[in-house]
């Protein structure tokens, strides 16, 4: 007697019955990874372009700041050079107050 004839059933009927079932459910399972691996491929996807339009609209946003603080900057310099002050705060909303205060740049030396 054979160790697999222990196992197996004897009818040959049953046999083939139980390949196909297998083959069968070797297929679905195949079938339905697939599925769950596109669709975690979309939702990466999508977080992904989401990440990037955030991303460049955060970027274009900061490249605004800087050309407003440069053309700030270089209007200032410019009412420098012909001996007028210029309002830091122009443009900005008259119902606001403007900042108060005033802040000193320095260095300190501590003598012990």
């Amino acid at each position: 007697m054979n160790h697999l004839e222990g196992n197996a059933p004897a009818n040959p009927l049953v046999r083939v019955v139980a390949a196909i079932s297998a083959a069968v459910l070797l297929a679905a399972s195949l079938f339905v990874g697939a599925f769950v691996f596109l669709i975690v491929l979309g939702i990466v996807a999508v977080l992904v372009l989401v990440f990037a339009i955030r991303f460049w609209r955060f970027r274009r946003q900061i490249r605004a700041a800087m050309e407003q603080a440069r053309a700030q900057a270089e209007a200032m310099q410019r009412a420098a050079r012909e001996g007028r002050a210029a309002d830091p705060f122009a443009g900005q909303d008259p119902f606001q107050p403007p900042p108060r205060g005033n802040v000193i740049d320095g260095e300190y030396r501590r003598e012990d």
